[in-house]
């Protein structure tokens, strides 16, 4: 089974949107300024901990179902190589014509007609930190940017990218970065670093949980259907404690709010600390601890 497109309800930062025009607002960019050091798991942080992963676990196999019906299908273990490849090609002509200019003192904006035969409508523009060199380095913006692409058809583009690149990967964050084809409007939050050839890519996303805090998933991986047994690996972020290493086997959804009815999630932190919890039915679970030195319950 293919992997799981990244897109966690609404509230993900990769968001499939049936039905929605090219006139429709992009969601605000969710900043994670939680923890990015290893967390240490103990007695008070070990449950905690657990459902939020039992939490960001399930939400991600409840949208495993929008892969099959999402036009631009950017999935984990590799983005949509078409969608990147077309931003790297737009983002090269921007800087091929920025070769021009000495310097971009108060910035420009490139219209459609001088990209090239393909593009359709809209504009690109460029701020003037952008850096004049063989390497992707800085920020774009597309501006209703319409594109006749021969593998994504006509499509119209909103939203910035930032480049980071040398001579073996290329990072592009995608800042509310949308793609509409018409009748369907793909929004990306995300930044994704490959290699190269954009063959081996990381994903790195950010989403609200139901508490209002903002956690952090990357190289999430899922395989299942339907409500299960769904196997899941991801590194995840709390904002409080930091990242574990989670892993889950034996997930069923078959609860009525797409919760976990039985399985094991697995998380693992820093100092040979890790935790468990086992689902015995909807809302019932039972968990363990083990921080390196003692171990317990919950």
């Amino acid at each position: 089974m293919k992997a799981l497109i990244f897109s966690i309800f609404s509230a993900l930062v990769i968001s499939a949107c049936g039905g929605s025009d090219s006139s429709s607002s992009a969601p605000a960019e969710l900043q994670y300024s939680g923890l990015t050091s290893a967390a240490t798991i103990s007695s008070s942080n070990a449950e905690e901990l657990s459902t939020k992963a039992a939490e960001a676990s399930e939400e991600a196999a409840a949208q495993d179902a929008a892969n099959d019906s999402n036009p631009f299908a950017i999935s984990i273990s590799k983005p949509d190589s078409n969608v990147d490849q077309l931003v790297i090609n737009i983002a090269r002509q921007i800087d091929s014509q920025l070769q021009a200019y000495e310097q971009l003192s108060t910035g420009i904006t490139v219209s459609a007609s001088t990209l090239g035969s393909s593009f359709c409508g809209g504009s690109v523009s460029v701020p003037d930190s952008w850096q004049n060199s063989s390497a992707l380095n800085g920020t774009i913006t597309l501006n209703n940017l319409c594109v006749d692409d021969p593998y994504l058809g006509t499509v119209t583009i909103n939203g910035s990218v930032t480049f980071t690149e040398t001579s073996t990967q290329i990072t592009m964050s995608y800042n509310n970065f949308s793609i509409n084809n018409g009748s369907t409007t793909q929004t990306i939050n995300m930044t994704i670093t490959c290699d190269s050839s954009l063959i081996t890519c990381t994903i790195t996303s950010n989403y609200m949980g139901a508490d209002g805090k903002t956690y952090r998933v990357a190289d999430l991986a899922i395989t299942g259907s339907n409500t299960g047994p769904y196997t899941i690996s991801a590194t995840f972020y709390h904002p409080d404690y930091g990242y574990t290493s989670l892993s889950g086997s034996g997930i069923y959804l078959n609860c009525s709010d797409n919760s976990p009815s039985a399985g094991t999630i697995t998380i693992s932190g820093a100092n040979s600390s890790s935790a468990s919890i086992t689902f015995a039915g909807c809302n019932s679970y039972s968990g363990s601890w083990d921080d390196g030195i003692s171990s317990g319950i919950f």
